[in-house]
């Protein structure tokens, strides 16, 4: 069974992303090179190893849990 989260535990810069991505009108989403240049992007690549393993363990804790 997945886990949902609700839509205020996430980042304001992730939602804020997320939701550009999901518009309805096609025209409205953005380019990657505007995905590549959003503030939560420049946050993940500019984010230390340390920051970056945890992200990773998280992630593969939360797959685990999916198929559990």
């Amino acid at each position: 069974m997945a886990k949902y989260y609700h839509i205020n535990n996430l980042s304001p810069k992730f939602k804020n992303l997320f939701l550009k991505m999901v518009a309805y009108n096609p025209e409205e989403r953005p380019t990657i090179e505007e995905i590549r240049k959003d503030k939560f992007m420049a946050d993940i690549v500019n984010a230390s190893e340390e920051y970056i393993n945890f992200l990773r363990e998280k992630m593969i804790n939360e797959i685990e849990n999916i198929q559990n």
